[in-house]
């Protein structure tokens, strides 16, 4: 796949996994100085929602929730862009991803962000 975002001045990709069998949490990205504004899911893919946790230290994680109280859960497919306000993580130095099914395979994200400097 193509790094679309890789000569877009204040933007930076990052690839997390998630493992296959039981473990149905990714691998931290760190956000630190950055705010997530997408993902691009994998061609291959068969959870259909996912949550968020973060953190500051990269050792405890914490269920993200919006403005109105609700655990921050998206729709997701195979082979999709799913674009956030830059808002929505500032200020979170970690983030994993929280699929809602195990997967057969190892699947790699790619978590966009941007800058805020």
């Amino acid at each position: 796949m193509t790094d679309f975002f890789f000569f877009q001045i204040g933007f930076q990709t990052d690839d997390v996994f998630v493992q296959p069998g039981l473990n149905v949490t990714s691998s931290a990205t760190h956000l630190e100085g950055f705010g997530m504004v997408g993902i691009i899911m994998p061609p291959t893919l068969t959870s259909t929602s996912m949550a968020f946790t973060g953190s500051q230290d990269n050792k405890n994680f914490y269920d993200l929730y919006n403005t109105a109280g609700e655990l921050l859960v998206i729709s997701i497919a195979p082979n999709r862009i799913v674009l956030f306000s830059p808002g929505d993580f500032v200020g979170i130095n970690f983030i994993k991803l929280i699929l809602n099914n195990n997967e057969a395979a190892i699947r790699s994200f790619k978590v966009i962000s941007r800058s805020f400097q």
